[in-house]
């Protein structure tokens, strides 16, 4: 038998499927091995590049100069991404873009070229842009602004020239969600830096930035600043993305972003990096759409801190050395949080509770009010919202009253009662207001406080504790000026000092505050009567007008004192005073003291009164109008005043009193002053609003002073005052974003380069940063 020399195919075929098995149990482990390692290597440089990036930031943030405010589309991005049919849609992701403003660096010296100088060589260098040199110190915003904001990698397509001529497509090639996986270069949203100037030296001055912005008004000012797509070609405005082309608009856009994206650089990655992602379902991998549009989540965001329901502190009204009586009722002027750069603002106020019955036994006026939820017989009492609302397409911050009991949610339900944005456009308004007709004051209950509401609801009437936001600093206002109240459209409010000697069509002088008389003025002589030489006392009674002066009713309150009010001591009760609760506006609105407005929370701000009358003082100044300096105690002396801010403790009236005539329940705030010798005369000593002057007997305050020329009538005291509704045991809870302290999250989404890991690796890195100063 003949030796065989080869092997058959049957051994081949074995050899051959025993080394694919082994080469299959070697090599597949390698492989496998490989993509973990490229995997790892991935998230790794991710996490890497994340904690590097965050870090950056925060040392941007806490040293930039000040910060803009980046809320609501002043800090989003838009993106352009295929819609559900296929279309290119637009859609804007919030907190996706933020921009600081470095410290200024050296002083803005230019050349005989109108280059800026280089410190370094104490010569023009055309290619600076912007001072070049240490910050100064403290440090103030210089010329360069840095923005960091998420763009696509290529937005627009060249042609020749280096002109725009298409816009740049959204291609995510990797994980099929949004499109189908394609082997085409990726065109992914990164994550720009761009340093640039908003303005720069033109023709001999600073002008806006064209190459980067737009000032279409010609104001001096970018008009496009905060325009979330100032780096994106919008569909059907900018570009046709069916065709691939760009119209007059989109080609001017897309020249200043090409502007952009030399000054911007990329930091995270130029490929394999995406800094959206689509919201989906990681079973069927289907993608949530809203109408046409795909749900997107911003891989990094810039986005101020939240604070919820804070507390704001209340600060002390009175302070020491500027005691006042009955201290312990007077409620805090201004809350304060934690942080400042208020926006998304809601707040919360629980007024302390209003008394159901007032009584000499009971609860008066001076007495300081129970907290609010203090009443187990009330288990949901009511409080007042702040918070924004649209009226007619425009954002309005009102104060609405919320009642739990017959309203269901305080975010939309309840009474706008103060339109808080309506009293700060009103203040910001020229004077007069053309749009108005006339003169439009800011506290007017015709305008921005709401009249009818008030009025028509007693719950609103005695819950109303109006406050003003002031969201740069974190503050809420809780006063307001005297001057402010009015609804007289031909009489202006204004903030100036008054011209003494102007005098009004009936020969009465001019004035903006509220004032009253402190003598006749019979258009010659002074009728500076004590009650000795007055010779009107023994006629009329005390409620004549001709007794309404100061003077004049001191006068007659000594003479008929004793027969008035019979066993009491007139020395202690007798007083020139003046009654801030009956003393009309300029124009005859009623004072926000007067009980007949029926808001009894009314009150004077402690320290924000101004007084000012005749000098009382002997010397070549008597007569002529000085400013009053304030006493807490009597006796009151020549240019002075003793002043209640709020409501006093009273006495018995009917005991102290007896006898006398009292109308209604004096005790209750909301009971008009009527004209009786108890209410009208005594009562107001205890009473917000009451201002005691110098009570000597023969010490009439003059109502004019003398020279060469003759006599000068000057004739009234003057009264300016803030006043507010807020006591002790208010509570104000605040809810905002403080783009004081800045959130940074960033996820960095790193695919791998295998398609046998369809998740890509991420990693996310939270940061944060007090930031030194915001710009609104």
């Amino acid at each position: 038998m003949a030796r065989r020399k080869g092997f058959t195919l049957i051994e081949l075929i074995t050899v051959l499927a025993i080394t694919a098995i082994l080469m299959a149990i070697i090599f597949i482990p390698v492989v496998q091995g490989f993509n973990l390692t490229r995997a790892a290597q991935g998230f790794a440089d991710a996490q890497d590049k994340a904690r590097s990036l965050i870090a950056r930031l925060e040392r941007e943030l806490q040293n930039a100069a000040a910060v803009r405010d980046n809320s609501a589309s002043r800090g989003a991005c838009t993106v352009v991404v295929p819609g559900k049919d296929g279309t290119a849609v637009a859609t804007d992701l919030p907190f996706t873009k933020l921009d600081a403003y470095k410290p200024s660096e050296g002083d803005p010296t230019r050349g005989p070229s109108g280059a800026f100088i280089n410190p370094d060589t104490g010569k023009e260098d055309p290619t600076l842009q912007a001072p070049k040199g240490q910050p100064n110190f403290p440090a103030a915003s210089g010329m360069s602004m840095t923005r960091y904001f998420v763009g696509l990698h290529s937005p627009v397509s060249t042609g020749a020239g280096g002109q725009p001529v298409a816009p740049g497509v959204y291609n995510n090639p990797y994980d099929g969600l949004l499109m189908s996986l394609n082997a085409s270069r990726d065109n992914l949203y990164v994550l720009y830096r761009a340093e640039v100037q908003v303005k720069v030296w033109r023709n001999g001055q600073y002008v806006v930035n064209t190459d980067l912005f737009q000032d279409a008004n010609n104001d001096g000012q970018a008009d496009d600043i905060d325009d979330p797509a100032f780096f994106t070609l919008l569909p059907g405005v900018d570009a046709n993305y069916a065709n691939g082309s760009l119209t007059a608009q989109g080609q001017a856009k897309g020249l200043r972003i090409l502007n952009w994206l030399k000054k911007a650089r990329v930091v995270t990655e130029v490929s394999r990096y995406d800094m959206v992602q689509a919201v989906y379902d990681r079973r069927t991998r289907a993608v949530y759409y809203v109408n046409n549009v795909p749900q997107l989540v911003p891989l990094v965001r810039f986005q101020p801190t939240r604070v919820t329901s804070e507390p704001a502190a209340g600060t002390t009204a009175v302070r020491t050395g500027e005691e006042t009586n009955n201290a312990l009722k007077v409620g805090p002027e201004t809350f304060t949080t934690q942080y400042g750069a208020w926006s998304s603002l809601l707040t919360r106020t629980w007024p302390s509770i209003w008394p159901a019955t007032f009584a000499a036994n009971g609860a008066r006026a001076g007495d300081q009010r129970a907290r609010w939820g203090s009443d187990p017989n009330d288990p949901t009492p009511a409080y007042i919202v702040g918070r924004t609302w649209n009226n007619g397409g425009a954002d309005v911050f009102s104060l609405f009253y919320y009642d739990p009991a017959t309203m269901a949610d305080d975010m939309n339900d309840g009474l706008e009662i103060f339109n808080v944005t309506r009293c700060l456009d009103i203040r910001r308004l020229p004077r007069p207001d053309v749009n108005a007709g006339g003169y439009v004051y800011p506290f007017a209950f015709t305008d921005s406080v709401n009249a009818a509401t008030l009025n028509g609801n007693v719950g609103a009437r005695l819950n109303f504790v109006p406050a003003v936001p002031d969201t740069r600093n974190g503050k809420l206002l809780s006063s307001f000026d005297s001057r402010e109240v009015g609804t007289d459209q031909t009489l202006p409010y204004e903030y100036r000092v008054p011209s003494w000697g102007q005098q009004s069509a009936a020969g009465q002088p001019f004035d903006l505050r509220t004032g009253v008389r402190v003598s006749p003025y019979n258009g010659g002589a002074a009728q500076d009567y004590t009650p000795n030489n007055d010779p009107d006392v023994g006629t009329g009674v005390w409620t004549d007008p001709i007794f309404q002066p100061v003077n004049r009713r001191f006068n007659k309150l000594w003479n008929d004192f004793p027969t008035l009010l019979p066993g009491l001591d007139r020395a202690q009760y007798v007083k020139r005073f003046i009654d801030l609760r009956v003393c009309p506006q300029p124009d005859g609105t009623p004072s926000v003291l007067d009980p007949a407005s029926g808001i009894g929370r009314a009150f004077v701000t402690p320290g924000s009164e101004t007084v000012i009358g005749p000098d009382q003082r002997p010397g070549p100044n008597f007569g002529r109008y000085v400013r009053y300096s304030r006493v807490s105690q009597r006796p009151v002396g020549p240019n002075q005043y003793l002043i209640n801010y709020v409501d006093q403790p009273e006495p018995d009236y009917s005991l102290v009193f007896a006898g006398q005539s009292i109308i209604g329940n004096p005790y209750d705030p909301l009971t008009p002053v009527p004209q009786t010798p108890v209410q009208a005369l005594i009562q107001p000593q205890f009473r917000a609003g009451y201002v005691e002057l110098n009570s000597r007997f023969g010490e009439p305050i003059p109502s004019g002073y003398s020279d060469s020329s003759g006599f000068h009538p000057t004739g009234n005291i003057f009264v300016t005052y803030r006043f507010q509704y807020t006591e002790p045991n208010d509570v104000i809870a605040v809810d905002y974003d403080s783009t004081q302290v800045m959130e940074v999250s960033l996820t960095i989404r790193n695919y791998p380069q295998t398609q046998n890991l369809p998740n890509p690796p991420s990693i996310t890195v939270k940061g944060s940063a007090a930031v030194r100063n915001f710009v609104r």
